[in-house]
């Protein structure tokens, strides 16, 4: 009851000086509580496509504490939570191909299977929809426009983080915005 109370203390002290950050149109809180924890917006990101820069998605990554180190973020077994409200329509298809385009990308080829599982979850996303993902050490936490399910598979988790701030992102402002520095 104590922790609650100090983690209570502790939220609405930070909500008072800073409640939101805002990227592309998009807002996402600064501070959320994730399974009794607080959880801190370490950077939004933008997602774009083409060689004409579309928008896509935002993304917002939290994390119990800040970090500017994505090798750090990827080798934490703490929590993180990573939140894309879509931008404009994308195809499910496209979305499918990314996920295996970036696992592989990013030296996760080893867990395909999952990224098939991870694909069942696809649906045409259109502007204003969400996706989620809360990544635990034994696997990923999935939301798709309402729809939750898990992903068990030790390692999936850093696959999936390293698609979103790995070596080889989708785009190098979307890894440095998730990084806090934009």
């Amino acid at each position: 009851m104590k922790r609650i109370a100090i983690t209570t203390g502790i939220l609405l002290l930070l909500a008072t000086t800073a409640r939101a950050d805002t990227l592309a149109g998009v807002t996402m809180p600064k501070i959320i509580v994730l399974r009794g924890s607080a959880m801190l917006l370490n950077g939004l990101g933008l997602r774009e496509a083409t060689i004409f820069n579309v928008d896509v998605y935002v993304a917002g990554l939290y994390l119990k504490k800040y970090s500017k180190s994505a090798s750090e973020i990827l080798d934490s077994k703490d929590l993180k939570y990573l939140r894309m409200k879509f931008v404009r329509k994308v195809d499910a298809g496209k979305m499918r191909d990314a996920w295996i385009k970036g696992v592989k990308k990013n030296g996760g080829g080893q867990h395909l299977a999952l990224v098939k599982k991870l694909n069942a979850y696809m649906r045409d996303m259109k502007k204003g929809d969400e996706m989620s993902f809360t990544f635990e050490e034994k696997g990923v936490g999935v939301k798709v426009k309402g729809t939750s399910g898990f992903i068990a598979g030790a390692g999936f988790a850093r696959a999936l983080l390293a698609v979103f701030i790995g070596k080889h992102p989708p785009n190098k402002g979307l890894k440095r915005g998730l990084l806090g520095k934009r």
